[in-house]
C-alpha cells in the first residue's frame, strides 16, 4: 500500500520547515511525503531523505512485481525498491537532477515557472502558475536546499556558475520532453466508444477552454475526442443549475449540430440520439439565452 497527499495546501497553511503551497515551485508546492506499507519486505522503522519523484514510481512497482522493463522503454525514472527493502543505504544512491514546471496554457514556455533540484541545489524561476507566459527576462533564484529548507537566502549571485549548470541542465531536460512525439504537445483526444469503455462521461475538467472564468457556471469550452468507428450514441446533457425557464440546446459535432429541448427546472433528463463518426471529433454544446447556467457534463453511451 502506498500513501501519497497532494503537491501543497490550496492556501496558506502549514507546510512543515518549507516554502510555499499548491501551485508553487518552492518545496512547500511540489513536495509530498511517501508511506510504503509491506509488511514482508519493508522495515515500518525506515526512513529516507533521498529525492525521489513521481516518474520514480512505476519503475520501483515494476521493480516489486518482478516485471523488466525493456530497454526500449527508455522511462525517466529509477526505481527505489532497494532503498526500501534496506539493499541500498541513502549514501549509495546516485544524486541525479529533477526537473519540475507548472502553469496554465497548452504550450510551456522555456524557463516559465519551474525548478530544477540538484541536491544539494535548488534553481528557480517562479513566475506564476495562473499565467501562460511571462514578460521579460527569467529572474532566477537559488537556494541551498540543505541548510536553507526555507528558501530564505538566495545565492544566485554568489554562485553563478552554479546557476549557469542547473540552468544548462534545465535546458537539456526541457527540449528533452519537448520532442518525444509528432506534434508534442497537441492536447490528448479523450478515446470514446470503444468496447472497454462504452460509455464516457465529459467534464469541464476535460474541455478546453473557450470563454468565461474557467469551470464557473457561465463558463464555455469544447472537447477534443477520437472515436474509433462510427457508432450510434445516446447524449445526455446535464446542466450546472436546475433553476432555469428551459429552451433549447444545441450540440455541434464538427460540422453537424443536432438540437435538444431542455425542460425547464431540471438539471438532468436532457437526451438525445446521434451518430458520431469514425475520427477526430471536436463536441460543444451552445445553450439557449433562458438557460441561465453551462452545460455540467456530457454523458455518451453507445447504442450499437
Amino acid at each position: 500500500m502506498l500513501y501519497l497527499n497532494d503537491n501543497g495546501p490550496n492556501s496558506q497553511r502549514y507546510v512543515g520547515n518549507m516554502r510555499g503551497n499548491k501551485t508553487q515551485v518552492d518545496d512547500g508546492g511540489i513536495r509530498s511525503p511517501l508511506l510504503f506499507h509491506w509488511p514482508a519486505k519493508v522495515d515500518a522503522s525506515d526512513t529516507t531523505d533521498v529525492m525521489l519523484a513521481h516518474i520514480d514510481l512505476m519503475p520501483t512497482l515494476l521493480d516489486a512485481c518482478g516485471v523488466a522493463v525493456p530497454e526500449s522503454a527508455a522511462l525517466d525514472g529509477k526505481s527505489f525498491l532497494p532503498l526500501l527493502t534496506g539493499e541500498m543505504d541513502d549514501s549509495q544512491w546516485e544524486t541525479r537532477s529533477i526537473a519540475f514546471q507548472t502553469h496554465r496554457g497548452n504550450v510551456p514556455q522555456k524557463f516559465h515557472h519551474f525548478a530544477m533540484h540538484e541536491h544539494p541545489w535548488k534553481l528557480v524561476h517562479p513566475s506564476g502558475f495562473g499565467k501562460e507566459r511571462f514578460e521579460g527576462e527569467p529572474k532566477f533564484e537559488l537556494y541551498n536546499l540543505e541548510n536553507d529548507p526555507k528558501q530564505q537566502n538566495d545565492l544566485a549571485d554568489k554562485h553563478p556558475e552554479i546557476v549557469q549548470r542547473l540552468k544548462q541542465t534545465y535546458s537539456k531536460w526541457f527540449d528533452d520532453v519537448s520532442s518525444t512525439r509528432p506534434d508534442n504537445y497537441a492536447p490528448p483526444r479523450i478515446v470514446i466508444g470503444t468496447e472497454h469503455e462504452p460509455q464516457t462521461v465529459l467534464t469541464r475538467q476535460d474541455w478546453r477552454h473557450s470563454s468565461g472564468r474557467p469551470w464557473a457556471k457561465n463558463s464555455t469550452g469544447f472537447w477534443l475526442l477520437d472515436a474509433p468507428e462510427e457508432k450510434r450514441y445516446e447524449i445526455e446533457l446535464i446542466l450546472t443549475d436546475k433553476d432555469h425557464r428551459g429552451g433549447t440546446a444545441t450540440l455541434h459535432l464538427n460540422d453537424e449540430t443536432h438540437t435538444f429541448e431542455v425542460a425547464p427546472g431540471e438539471r438532468r433528463g436532457h437526451f438525445l440520439e446521434a451518430t458520431i463518426p469514425a475520427g477526430p471529433q471536436t463536441l460543444s454544446v451552445t445553450l439557449a439565452d433562458s438557460i441561465n447556467a453551462g452545460v455540467h457534463q456530457v454523458f455518451l453511451a453507445t447504442q450499437d
